[in-house]
């Protein structure tokens, strides 16, 4: 049997400017170019244009490159994932300019013909618009069978969303063949959305073991802890500063905070309050290649945030033998149900986050041994080989018609 042909649409995808952007999605579908066995899997990069935004976005280094996307063999990283033109493209609206119609109606004959002569099976969309939206309307154009994997941010705020854009996302999830999940946290959410259920499933992300280090030190005398997220306020890395500081340990904790966003300054302002220069640092963001290398480094990953739809930090850190502190009810809940190598605590607890933290300190056996656990956890359940199963087994079904046709 020759191998199934996919083509995966993304809206965002590492980059020389923002080396992070889509990092998941990328190691996703290169795992599955590299480890996989039926299916052959190229990435068409569609981008939601906004005419309002054209200006804004000439005077910002930061995305340029979504104005210049002839340069995009230079500035995208480039794998054995073959990487397609990028493409503008956006779900119609009220108020369509002339412009923005011309551009739809460019990109969508483009990709018919890219479609077409690369003879697809599947269309796999990332994001459910723009990417969802063009796969609907190839579908029913050609009948090509087309998956959406829906990530957090599709449907956590999807009562913000107006009618229009809700009907929009509702007819593009129920005419999909399959919707992929990465949690039982989206999973229910979806639930409330769609009206087959059936048609959703469960693909956590995976984690290639290769990087993970046999061995680890430990000093018994000070405890590294490590963030690594997005400084978002819902991250609430405010949290573990402000729990450092009441912490009966304060002197004995090295915090390291991988990352950037919009609490960075303020996060900096916080640090130098308390006087805790020497204790934590703000290393900014760092290729995930590079986490990976120093993760094992620490001794406990801590991340309160309070809207994780899976939480692919913490199962590289789990990766790495570093035991978590995290938030009660989120998606990292289909990792360690029973708790084995997260501690949870209450969202807002500072109390609550420091005891957890002087906890790790006071038993240095149990945070080796809930290293340990998680380490199991990971190898056990989300290897890149278990991981790639489940995706080739749902193509396998699509291409053979197994799968409920809408």
């Amino acid at each position: 049997m020759s191998k199934i042909k996919i083509l995966h649409l993304v809206d965002n995808w590492p980059n020389k400017l923002i080396p992070n952007s889509g990092v998941f999605l990328f190691n996703t579908i290169e795992r599955l170019n590299k480890y996989g066995h039926n299916s052959e899997n190229e990435v068409a990069l569609v981008l939601k244009y906004n005419s309002k935004d054209t200006l804004r976005l000439i005077f910002n280094k930061r995305k340029i490159h979504y104005i210049l996307p002839f340069f995009h063999k230079r500035i995208y990283k480039q794998s054995n994932i073959k990487l397609l033109f990028l493409f503008y493209f956006s779900v119609p609206a009220k108020h369509f300019s002339l412009k923005l119609k011309l551009l739809r109606m460019f990109t969508l004959t483009k990709i018919i013909k890219i479609v077409k002569n690369n003879k697809y099976d599947i269309l796999h969309a990332h994001i459910c618009t723009p990417g969802g939206y063009l796969a609907f309307i190839i579908k029913r154009l050609y009948k090509i069978p087309y998956i959406i994997h829906v990530h957090g941010r599709d449907v956590q705020e999807f009562d913000e969303f107006t009618i229009e854009e809700k009907n929009q996302i509702v007819n593009i999830y129920e005419n999909a063949n399959a919707l992929v999940c990465n949690s039982t946290k989206t999973y229910n959410l979806v639930k409330k959305i769609v009206k087959k259920e059936e048609n959703i499933r469960i693909i956590p992300f995976s984690v290639d073991v290769n990087f993970i280090k046999k061995t680890k030190t430990f000093d018994e005398n000070i405890i590294k802890l490590v963030s690594v997220c997005n400084l978002k306020k819902v991250k609430s890395i405010a949290d573990v500063i402000n729990a450092i500081n009441i912490s009966n340990i304060k002197g004995k904790i090295m915090y390291d905070i991988i990352g950037y966003g919009e609490e960075y300054y303020e996060l900096r302002k916080l640090i130098n309050m308390y006087k805790l220069n020497n204790s934590i640092r703000l290393l900014g963001s760092l290729d995930n290649e590079d986490v990976l290398n120093i993760l094992s480094d620490y001794d406990v990953f801590v991340l309160p945030s309070k809207n994780e739809a899976f939480g692919v930090a913490y199962l590289e850190a789990l990766a790495c033998g570093l035991p978590c502190i995290a938030i009660k009810g989120q998606g990292w809940e289909d990792i360690d149900p029973m708790h084995e190598s997260i501690i949870p605590v209450c969202p807002d607890d500072i109390t609550e986050l420091k005891n957890a933290l002087e906890y790790f300190y006071f038993e240095p056996e149990k945070r080796r041994e809930m290293g340990l656990n998680g380490q199991k956890i990971v190898k056990n359940r989300y290897s890149v080989s278990i991981v790639n199963s489940m995706y080739e087994s749902l193509y396998k079904q699509l291409f053979n018609n197994e799968y409920e046709k809408v």
